[in-house]
């Protein structure tokens, strides 16, 4: 159950980076704001919530279960892949939604990748015997 929850709550670090550009994104204009900006842009974030939510899902699960197994290769992965997935997802929801689902799934496979490898690495050395 530590895993899910830790999951959960790490996967809603994404969105809510995806808002605060929103927010800040349409702040800078705020006195050229219209009340049916505003509206428009609560319905565009709100759908976009719905995508980013779900697609930072594996990454965040990876970094979970990595951070289990190194904690020094989970934060390393965390730095360097949470920063490129929200500009990667900025940038591929520009395009399409579809496609900014496609760009975060593909920002966890270095994690799975890291998690595999250091699990292989573990297992080799459990299993060496010193003679």
């Amino acid at each position: 159950m530590a895993i899910a929850a830790r999951t959960a709550v790490l996967s809603l670090l994404l969105p809510l980076a995806v808002a605060a550009a929103f927010v800040i994104h349409f702040a800078i204009g705020w006195t050229t704001f219209e009340r049916e900006d505003l509206e428009f842009g609560v319905a565009f974030l709100s759908a976009l919530m719905m995508v980013v939510w779900p697609t930072s899902i594996p990454l965040s699960l990876a970094l979970v279960l990595l951070h289990r197994r190194s904690r020094l290769t989970a934060y390393i992965c965390a730095a360097v892949l949470i920063p490129l997935s929200f500009v990667g997802f900025i940038v591929a929801g520009l395009l399409q939604s579809e496609v900014a689902a496609i760009v975060v799934a593909a920002f966890s496979l270095p994690a799975w990748i890291a998690l595999l490898a250091v699990t292989r690495r573990q297992d080799r050395t459990r299993c060496s015997v010193p003679t």
